[in-house]
């Protein structure tokens, strides 16, 4: 395991097998998940209400036949951080338990915002996201890349106690996964939504990874941004617990995401709707609309939006709107032929920046 502490946003480099890269990203964030995520109230409420169940027992049971891999990459990150597997576990199927019952629970919702710009004859496609999630874990997450001894080379943003796979990501195949939480009340027993985003990573292609989320046996479902170098489209792909609808994006069509279903397929099913989550798929095309030009640095600013409209912004600063409050990253992906570039910002006020490249070799 190589540690590069860099201001705000570590970066950390692991390989091994999958216990082994469990196990370091256990050790790398340990003291994040002793003094933050063992207090954190959304965990403690889940394993009070579900961690006896045989709903609990049906996702570790699913899970591991999915892939005794990423099952044994929670193992590792379980021992590594010295918890028990069961609460790593339960973290790491935070949004499966959004039965139909559960309506009006009041768990809150995680937000995200992505912002999809299929490529033109002149300019770059372009994936951005703002990463948000709970204040607590602002500065504890970590750039990561891991060299698996089977499977993909990849980079994500990985958060204390989860595998990869939950925010945003790239491997070594040029593929790009960004995520937006999505809790849509048909959650039913089946591969726990974490599990479907680390295979992901896996994936050689776009083809594979839509595959992947149309599968029937998932327990729940994200909104997932796609995207691979060389490829002329990118992919909007919403899921649930029983279904999927795949939206292909192409010539330069701007295409806003945030944390509600919004496809035709997709829309009436209940789901938790926000007025954040509303707010920011409206705000960004607005702002979108008045660009004078497509560059990344653009497209930055349109993510670092902080004009309040009802207690809302789209960089997430302690605004409320039913949602967790804090933006802890936003990442530019530029796709180009052979390549994807990375930059990550920790804040709009802070010149602190990641800068990395996936050079794809066909």
């Amino acid at each position: 395991m190589t540690t590069q502490h860099t201001q705000n946003i570590p970066q950390l480099t692991i390989k091994g097998d999958h216990f082994q890269i469990g196990f370091q990203l256990g050790q790398f964030f340990k003291s994040a998940i002793h003094e933050r995520l063992l207090n954190n109230k959304e965990l403690n409420t889940l394993i009070e209400s579900w961690s006896s169940s045989p709903e609990f027992d049906s996702l570790k049971i699913a899970a591991k036949q999915f892939s005794t891999g990423y099952f044994d990459e929670v193992r590792g990150l379980s021992e590594g951080a010295g918890v028990p597997f069961d609460t790593i576990f339960m973290w790491n199927c935070r949004g499966d338990f959004a039965f139909p019952s559960q309506q009006g629970d009041g768990l809150p919702v995680n937000g995200c915002t992505t912002l999809f710009l299929p490529k033109s004859e002149s300019e770059s496609a372009y994936i951005a996201h703002n990463e948000d999630g709970d204040i607590e874990f602002l500065g504890q997450c970590a750039w990561v890349t891991v060299i698996p001894k089977h499977g993909n080379m990849f980079k994500s943003f990985v958060y204390p106690g989860l595998i990869a796979g939950n925010a945003i990501s790239v491997n070594e195949k040029g593929l790009v996964q960004t995520i937006n939480n999505i809790r849509a009340f048909d959650c039913k027993a089946g591969i726990p939504r974490q599990f479907i985003s680390r295979a992901i990573l896996d994936a050689n292609s776009l083809v594979e990874a839509i595959e992947l989320l149309q599968r029937k046996d998932r327990a729940s479902g994200y909104h997932h941004g796609l995207a691979q170098a060389g490829e002329n489209y990118l992919f909007s792909v919403e899921t649930s617990g029983g279904e999927c609808e795949v939206i292909r994006l192409e010539s330069h069509q701007f295409y806003g995401h945030a944390n509600h279903l919004k496809s035709a397929g997709l829309k009436d099913l209940p789901n938790t709707k926000t007025d954040s989550s509303l707010y920011r798929e409206k705000r960004m095309t607005e702002l979108f609309e008045s660009l004078s030009s497509h560059s990344g640095e653009q497209i930055t600013e349109v993510l670092f939006d902080q004009e309040a409209a009802s207690g809302n912004t789209l960089y997430r600063q302690g605004d409320s709107g039913g949602e967790y409050a804090q933006t802890l990253t936003t990442g530019i992906f530029e796709i180009k032929d052979n390549s994807v570039n990375i930059t990550l910002h920790f804040s709009p006020e802070d010149t602190f920046t990641i800068s990395d490249t996936i050079t794809v070799t066909r």
